[in-house]
């Protein structure tokens, strides 16, 4: 299940499922880190206050106070979107997803350190509820499917983001005259 922002994310998704050697390792970290960077400022954009000029100045480059993907993260574990391991996860995300843009010797996920960071990947191997608790993804073990690759596990990861982005601004930050609430994911 992919919920894709746009036609081209849309036809990447598709060409990597018809052919998953379509596109090399590098290609994949990158293009599927940055589909997830924008679907995470999409979510933060839901679920703050609707100031046009205000988001566009403070989510739309990368000097701005809510720019990076990292920046971004913060934000919406500060917000309660999600937990500490997730936040964990999407720090990893872009850690392989800059590793792959900035060094030409990082070529595959199989090499160090992205490989090891792919292994530290929580996401792919759990199961996430949402909307007072129906089950969106359930990859715990004894429902996990063989992953035969970390280039796998990380799209695993990237899909199973994707879903909890994607579902989360459904759900209000904080219900009136409740405290703050328990992530989800």
């Amino acid at each position: 299940m992919w919920f894709m922002m746009n036609d081209a994310a849309t036809d990447f998704i598709r060409d990597l499922q018809n052919d998953p050697s379509k596109y090399p390792d590098r290609v994949v970290g990158i293009v599927l880190g940055a589909m997830l960077d924008e679907r995470l400022s999409s979510t933060l954009q839901a679920c703050v206050q609707q100031d046009s000029k205000l988001i566009e100045k403070s989510f739309d480059h990368e000097s701005n106070v809510f720019g990076t993907f990292g920046a971004r993260a913060n934000l919406g574990f500060f917000l309660g979107l999600f937990s500490k391991e997730t936040h964990r996860d999407l720090e990893l995300v872009a850690k392989i997803r800059n590793r792959f843009a900035h060094k030409v010797e990082v070529a595959l996920f199989d090499d160090n350190p992205v490989c090891n960071w792919v292994d530290e990947l929580k996401i792919p191997k759990k199961r996430i509820e949402i909307n007072n608790g129906t089950t969106v993804w359930d990859f715990s073990p004894q429902n996990l499917p063989t992953l035969k690759s970390r280039r796998e596990i990380y799209i695993r990861a990237i899909q199973a983001l994707n879903v909890g982005l994607f579902l989360e601004p459904a759900n209000p930050i904080h219900p009136p005259n409740q405290s703050p609430r328990q992530p989800r994911f």
